[in-house]
């Protein structure tokens, strides 16, 4: 096998890698969406008012982030 073409493989094996852990994340965050389906606005609400309490701006990033992603669910 050539360089160029081993190079091509690896970049493909890790695309592959890559992808499947992607969608193995997908479903994962699926299935605990499901799990917590009915206290959804609830945690929403905790994630935003944790944030206001945190001094750490990455830590209340994160929980607004975490908000606005579970606020999409809710109906």
């Amino acid at each position: 096998m050539g360089m160029l073409a081993h190079m091509n493989h690896l970049v493909m094996s890790f695309n592959n890698i890559h992808v499947n852990s992607i969608f193995h994340c997908f479903y994962q965050a699926d299935e605990n969406l499901r799990l917590i389906r009915s206290s959804l606005p609830e945690a929403v609400e905790a994630c935003i008012d944790a944030a206001g309490h945190e001094f750490d701006v990455s830590r209340q990033r994160t929980l607004l982030r975490a908000a606005s992603y579970g606020q999409a669910f809710c109906r």
